[in-house]
């Protein structure tokens, strides 16, 4: 996303801006807006690794991408203080993170053995592509991200379909990357799309089923008892 804004700001520094704005709407619209901070962090972890691996003798204050990054690490952080609860809104998502009724909120369940044999599975098992392409040209910051995201994926049933979505795109472009030249990428690609429409299909009628009343496999018919 960086490198999106940065070509279309045309060289100047208006990327950093769009930063600010998603972060701010953010931090006043939903508790996640913690990961932003946290996967920018995953992302500085990884362009150290990458400078450890490439350069001897490496200094932290002598990268031009390593400071900024650290810099934009703070400046997410001080404009998500725009939240009305200032600075204590860190100390609330830590507290809601460790919270005991985390327990009754569904999309945090841990993921099922059953929800990896379903076409979401498929996209999740197929991450392995692009995660070994990664590490064949040590870009370690998408190789944390995307460990990071599987981790979490498993924990969460949630984030598994997150996972899902977010990195269709690079698990497609990475296949691609290492097909023969004797295949069809256009056969191939019309047979992941209708592949990627099943997996919207199995979502969206898992998640809309009516007339089967309250149940405590749908919804968190307990919340209720807690409030």
């Amino acid at each position: 996303f960086l490198d999106f804004c940065r070509n279309i700001s045309y060289g100047k520094q208006w990327h950093w801006i769009s930063f600010g704005v998603i972060q701010m709407l953010w931090a006043n619209t939903h508790t996640s807006f913690a990961s932003g901070i946290g996967f920018t962090g995953i992302y500085f972890g990884g362009l150290i690794i990458e400078y450890l691996f490439s350069k001897k003798n490496f200094r932290f204050w002598e990268s031009i991408d390593i400071k900024k990054i650290f810099y934009l690490i703070i400046f997410q952080a001080s404009v998500s203080m725009i939240n009305p609860y200032g600075p204590f809104i860190f100390l609330n998502v830590f507290k809601a993170s460790f919270s005991p009724n985390l327990h009754l909120i569904k999309e945090l369940w841990p993921l099922a053995k059953e929800d990896l044999l379903t076409t979401r599975g498929l996209f999740f098992f197929s991450a392995i592509i692009p995660l070994y392409r990664f590490f064949e040209r040590r870009d370690f910051k998408m190789i944390l991200a995307y460990l990071a995201f599987i981790i979490l994926g498993i924990r969460t049933g949630r984030l598994y379909f997150d996972f899902v979505v977010f990195y269709a795109p690079f698990t497609f472009a990475e296949i691609f990357g290492i097909l023969p030249q004797i295949f069809n990428k256009a056969k191939i690609g019309a047979i992941l799309f209708a592949i990627l429409i099943m997996f919207y299909m199995s979502y969206a009628s898992a998640s809309f089923e009516h007339g089967r009343g309250v149940t405590t496999v749908k919804l968190p018919v307990k919340a209720s008892d807690f409030i």
